[in-house]
């Protein structure tokens, strides 16, 4: 059976989820609440979309995400160990619609969120997430204009496949 989600989106989203886990401990206004099992748990909003525009990107960092909460479902902070609880919401990948999203969970407490595949939403619900006082980390992360290094000259059109190069002087 072949993987849905890249290796290197995996490791995006592990990466991004153990950040997220971490960083939900240092949280002002973090939530770490007791659950059924008698531990404490961490929630990390997940703020995706599932519909819309951009509803297939948003689905698979979904399932990256979901994923690597599967391989590591708690985590340990200040030598506590807290269970991590994903809150998901579906943004719809729309401006309008993302600071409804936003509110959604804000008034579910979490602790901090991760997302959204499209900056325009992210930049929306910013302000949401700011007032609140709760930490968002999107990806992929957006470039300011005129921000990027200009690219390097491409290589030697014979050089890039592996082959020699063969000098005109040296050709019999």
């Amino acid at each position: 059976m072949k993987a849905f989600i890249s290796r290197r989106d995996f490791l995006k989203a592990a990466g991004i989820t153990a950040a997220a886990a971490a960083l939900a401990g240092c949280s002002s206004g973090g939530s770490a609440s007791g659950s059924s099992a008698g531990g404490k748990t961490i929630r990390v909003g997940v703020f995706e979309p599932a519909s819309g525009d951009n509803g297939a990107g948003g689905k698979q960092e979904v399932l990256g995400v979901e994923y690597a909460n599967s391989l590591a479902p708690t985590v340990e902070i200040g030598g506590e160990t807290y269970n991590v609880e994903l809150v998901e919401v579906d943004n719809q990948s729309s401006t309008d619609k993302a600071v409804t999203a936003a509110q959604e969970l804000v008034s579910k407490k979490v602790s901090i969120v991760l997302g959204s595949y499209g900056s325009g939403v992210s930049i929306a619900a910013a302000p949401t997430f700011q007032s609140a006082s709760i930490p968002a980390i999107g990806w992929p992360l957006p470039q300011p204009p005129g921000s990027r290094p200009p690219r390097p000259p491409p290589p030697h059109p014979r050089r890039d496949r592996g082959q020699p190069l063969l000098l005109p002087c040296l050709l019999p």
